[in-house]
């Protein structure tokens, strides 16, 4: 139950999530094994982490128009032109749209047991970075 995860558990599962820093790293993964480790169930600790993402998903956006208003200053309803309004328009609702069907996914393939799977995945697919990047 999410109702029973405390504040400290909270707060550790929040700052877990600055090693997803860490190019390759995924947040969602190092939120809910932090949550593990502290003693939630895996439903749980997966739920949770779902919802310390929504900051990043909300925060993602505003980040891109910040980004893209650098140069030009912040824009005005007088300065933005129809073209400026669409790539607003995308750039907020790409990022949630697709940042949401992830969570629904996640979640469905957490209940359905095949988390390990991607565990499994990223092993292989790190040690063949590793390999690669030896190699070349």
């Amino acid at each position: 139950d999410m109702e029973n995860v405390t504040w400290q558990q909270s707060l550790i599962m929040g700052f877990a999530q600055a090693i997803a820093l860490i190019p390759g790293t995924s947040r969602s993964g190092v939120t809910t094994l932090s949550g593990i480790a502290l003693g939630l169930n895996k439903y749980t600790a997966f739920e949770y982490s779902l919802i310390l993402g929504l900051p990043i998903l909300i925060g993602a956006p505003i980040w891109e128009i910040l980004k893209m208003t650098q140069d030009t200053g912040i824009p005005t309803i007088t300065t933005l032109t129809m073209a400026n309004y669409i790539d607003l328009g995308i750039i907020l609702l790409v990022p949630f749209i697709v940042g949401c069907i992830s969570l629904i996914a996640l979640k469905k393939i957490s209940r359905d047991k095949w988390l390990s799977a991607f565990g499994i995945y990223r092993i292989i697919l790190g040690v063949a970075i590793l390999v690669f990047g030896y190699l070349l």
